[in-house]
C-alpha cells in the first residue's frame, strides 16, 4: 500500500514557476542537470515571492508541529527510559525549529540537485548555500540559519561544552545514530541525568524557561536548548496555536503538555 504525504509547499510552488513540466520523481541526470541551471537563472517577480512567503508561512506551521511531536516524544522515551532515541527526538526538534525560524523570516531552502536558498525579502534569484560542498537537508539548515542568526539567535549567544549548541547536540545524536555500536540502555549518557523521571523533567523545565543560563550547561542543554528556541519563537512571532492548526492537533499538543506537567510552556502560547 503506497503511502501518502505532503510535500513541502515552498519547493513544490518553486519548482512549478521555474518550469511546470520538471518531475522530481525523474532521476534522468540529464534533465536534472537542465532544471538545476533554469534554477540558477530564473529571476522571481514580487507577486510571485509574495506567493513563496505564503507557502514559507504554512510549511513554518507544519514544522512548528512536528517540533512539538518530537519534543513530546523526547520526554515519553526520557519517562520511559529510552534515552538513545530521546536523544535523536531531541535533536530534531531543534532542527525542525531551524526550518521553523527561517521560514517565518520569508528564508526558503530549495532543492535542485544541490542545496539553494531564497531571501525573500532581499533577493528575487535563488542561491547557493555552500557553492564549495554538497550538503544534505541537515548540514544546509544549520548552515543557512548560522548565516542568518548565528550572531542573533538566542541559541548562538553561548557555548555547550565550548560547542555551537546545534553543533554539540548534533553530536550527540550522530553518536546514538551512527557511531555507537549499541543503544545504552538501562544505562544513560551523562546529559541525560536530570531528566531521569517525568517529575525531573517538570523540574528541569520551570528552572529552563525561568533562566536562560541552564540550557547551555550540559546537564541541561539536551532539552534546555529546543525549549530555548521555542519561548524564542512563540513569543517573536506572537504564535496562537488556535490559529495555525486544526482543532485536533491544537488539542493534541495541549494534552502532551497537561500530560507532562509542563504548564510554564503554556504561558507562550497565546492562547
Amino acid at each position: 500500500m503506497a503511502t501518502s504525504f505532503k510535500r513541502n509547499r515552498t519547493q513544490q510552488y518553486i519548482e512549478s514557476e521555474i518550469d511546470p513540466t520538471y518531475n522530481p520523481l525523474d532521476d534522468d541526470s540529464s534533465r536534472m542537470k537542465a532544471f538545476q541551471q533554469k534554477s540558477e537563472l530564473f529571476m522571481f517577480s514580487t507577486c510571485q515571492k509574495i506567493i513563496i512567503r505564503s507557502c514559507l508561512e504554512q510549511d513554518a506551521y507544519d514544522y512548528l508541529f512536528s517540533a512539538f511531536v518530537s519534543f513530546f516524544n523526547g520526554i515519553q522515551n526520557i519517562c520511559e527510559n529510552n534515552y538513545s532515541w530521546s536523544t535523536v527526538e531531541l535533536y530534531y526538534t531543534m532542527f525542525y525549529l531551524f526550518r521553523t525560524k527561517l521560514h517565518l523570516e520569508g528564508i526558503a531552502i530549495f532543492r535542485a540537485t544541490q542545496m539553494y536558498y531564497l531571501d525573500t525579502k532581499n533577493s528575487d534569484k535563488i542561491r547557493t548555500i555552500d557553492k564549495k560542498k554538497h550538503l544534505n537537508t541537515h548540514e544546509g539548515t544549520i548552515k543557512l540559519f548560522e548565516k542568518f542568526f548565528g550572531k542573533t539567535d538566542i541559541t548562538y549567544t553561548n557555548t555547550v561544552e565550548y560547542n555551537i549548541p546545534i553543533e554539540w547536540m548534533k553530536e550527540k545524536r550522530e553518536i546514538v545514530n551512527y557511531l555507537s555500536v549499541e543503544f545504552l540502555e538501562p544505562k544513560f549518557f551523562p546529559y541525560f541525568e536530570k531528566f531521569s523521571s517525568a517529575l525531573k523533567v517538570k523540574e528541569s523545565t520551570i528552572k529552563i524557561i525561568n533562566d536562560n543560563s541552564f540550557a547551555f550547561q550540559e546537564e541541561f542543554a539536551i532539552l534546555g536548548l529546543p525549549l530555548l528556541l521555542f519561548k524564542e519563537i512563540l513569543v517573536d512571532y506572537n504564535i496562537n496555536v488556535h490559529k495555525i492548526w486544526a482543532h485536533e492537533k491544537t488539542d493534541y499538543i495541549l494534552s502532551k503538555i497537561d500530560q507532562y506537567g509542563l504548564d510554564d510552556i503554556k504561558s507562550y502560547l497565546c492562547m
